[in-house]
């Protein structure tokens, strides 16, 4: 999330969002033009300098916004980053036409996939509770935040609706509706928070996040963003990355350093259809073993309708945050002090594919 900036420019604003786990307070979260971290009583705090941070927990929720289906596919055996297939099929991708569907026999051994988690963004209330349910045995929370929480100095006037039967590639999409320039709106959606050292993820190391996208508008846009993140041992990994439109480059996120950092990926405005689904599929993993201050976290892929793009970025560390073990992803809409109107942004088929 971004606070006002030069057109064209960067600034590293560092936003924090906690996560809470169901025991105790975890973080979870990440910033558009910052960094994510949290502090673990749940309350908001403000940086020195132009650092903002807000801590949000997540308590438990009997309202469930949805459902979301964990499946754990013991019987893979391809290696990691390769569980993605093009099916044909109505809907789907704008440049192919085509439906993007996991194939569960091309998954690792121990993948957990997570699917619809866009059914579990809700709007709360700045340093609110995030909504919670358990399904199974699995826990989801969802939240949203404004303003210092997600990188800027300004408020947004913002809504999330859910299970829309339009657009819709056939299922329910949710859209998010923002207004107010240069404010920055955060939405995320928490897997599995724990106490710090008890997270059931703490020894899985590669991810990938699945997704469509429908944007109504790019232009007096200044970045969308689209972030992974992931806490264990009290150690934050938060692999963020932002298609800042401003510039055109798609960041990456170096959590040590609180930074966005610049990419091989140019020109990514154009990657994008106005007014049609977007497919996008990003994949990063970590360094095996525990969580230390050693660990450092990689982005593998990027993929925006059936295209690939090389980021060419190195690995970075994460920060010693001592929060609770949890993984997640999260979007933001960051506007220029140019926009005017209502931005409107969907979303559909969030699945997060995890393994060791």
């Amino acid at each position: 999330m971004s606070q006002p900036k030069q057109q064209g420019s960067k600034t590293g604003i560092t936003r924090l969002v906690a996560v809470a786990a169901l025991v105790a307070p975890l973080a979870a979260c990440t910033a558009s033009q910052g960094a994510p971290d949290t502090n673990p009583s749940g309350t908001h705090e403000a940086d020195a300098g132009a650092d903002a941070r807000e801590a949000i927990d997540a308590q438990p929720n009997a309202d469930a916004l949805a459902t979301v289906d964990a499946k754990v596919h013991a019987d893979a055996h391809v290696a990691p980053d390769t569980g993605v297939t093009l099916d044909s099929g109505s809907g789907g991708d704008a440049a192919s036409g085509t439906d993007a569907k996991v194939d569960t026999d091309a998954l690792p051994p121990g993948t957990q996939t997570y699917e619809n988690l866009e059914k579990y963004m809700v709007q709360i209330a700045n340093g609110g509770a995030d909504q919670c349910t358990t399904v199974g045995a699995n826990k989801y929370c969802g939240g949203s935040c404004n303003g210092s929480c997600a990188g800027s100095s300004a408020l947004s006037t913002y809504s999330i609706d859910t299970g829309l039967a339009t657009p819709s590639m056939g299922g329910t999409s949710s859209r998010v509706d923002v207004s107010g320039a240069t404010s920055d709106t955060l939405e995320w959606v928490k897997i599995d928070p724990a106490a710090k050292g008890s997270g059931t993820h703490a020894n899985d190391t590669h991810f990938v996040w699945d997704f469509y996208f429908y944007p109504t508008a790019t232009e007096h846009v200044q970045a969308y963003e689209f972030d992974a993140f992931f806490s264990s041992n009290g150690w934050w990994l938060m692999m963020g990355s932002q298609c800042d439109l401003a510039s055109g480059n798609w960041n990456g996120w170096n959590q040590a350093t609180g930074h966005w950092t610049t990419s091989s990926v140019g020109d990514c405005g154009s990657f994008f259809n106005l007014n049609a689904w977007n497919h996008v599929v990003i994949r990063y993993h970590r360094d095996p073993g525990a969580v230390t201050g050693a660990t450092k976290y990689y982005y593998d892929g990027l993929e925006v309708n059936g295209v690939s793009h090389t980021w060419g970025l190195p690995g970075y560390l994460g920060t010693n945050n001592g929060w609770g073990d949890v993984v997640g992803a999260q979007v933001q809409q960051d506007l220029e002090s140019s926009f005017t109107g209502t931005l409107s942004s969907y979303y559909e088929s969030f699945t997060f594919e995890i393994s060791p």
